[in-house]
């Protein structure tokens, strides 16, 4: 994703932003949020945060999020049990299907994380051999192996992450109705236009 309005903000003179250019990652835009007022911080946050979604509902994407419950996952398997590396077909599934759809091959990009040779390995494997469970599967039309980089580097990572944030904040409960209402908003805009699966597994 290139297009300007997503990587350079307008200056919202009415929150007192003092930059163009802020970071969109959750973790990465504590500094950023500096630059503003405090009694502005809050609609500043919102502004942003829908002006980013509303760009990326402009893109041909399709987002799918599988999640599992740690307390369910935990009580299946053993506490030591990669969570990370359960859920991992279970995208890669759905990447598969979308891919062969569409008459087309994925490159997958995921965040930083521990155990990198390992997960490349698993999608070697699920390529050669394929995926296990119920939805087994060769995911042949998964390109090359699992690329990992920084999400503060990677505009793409970062709108996956506001995405799959907006989901988990739209599925809590909030003490403030206002809240609730924006994220509810906020995820009416992404879904069904761009997510197509939003699940969790319970165990």
């Amino acid at each position: 994703m290139c297009r300007r309005t997503f990587l350079h903000w307008r200056r919202r003179q009415r929150f007192g932003l003092a930059t163009a250019n802020c970071a969109l990652g959750r973790r990465s835009a504590g500094r950023d949020w500096k630059r503003y007022r405090p009694s502005a911080k809050i609609p500043a946050r919102i502004a942003v945060y829908e002006e980013a979604v509303r760009v990326i509902t402009t893109f041909d994407v399709r987002c799918y999020i599988r999640g599992a419950n740690i307390a369910g996952h935990t009580a299946r398997y053993t506490a030591d049990t990669d969570i990370h590396g359960t859920v991992l077909p279970w995208v890669l599934e759905r990447v598969q299907a979308d891919a062969k759809t569409r008459r087309d091959v994925a490159l997958v990009i995921a965040d930083e994380v521990a155990r990198q040779d390992r997960y490349r390995a698993d999608v070697g494997d699920y390529r050669k051999m394929g995926t296990w469970g119920w939805r087994a599967q060769t995911l042949d039309r998964i390109a090359d192996t699992l690329h990992f980089a920084p999400s503060h580097a990677s505009r793409l990572l970062q709108a996956a992450d506001l995405v799959s944030y907006a989901h988990t904040q739209s599925c809590r409960h909030h003490r403030d109705p206002r809240a609730t209402a924006v994220w509810q908003r906020i995820w009416k805009a992404l879904c069904p236009s761009i997510v197509k699966e939003a699940s969790c597994w319970g165990g």
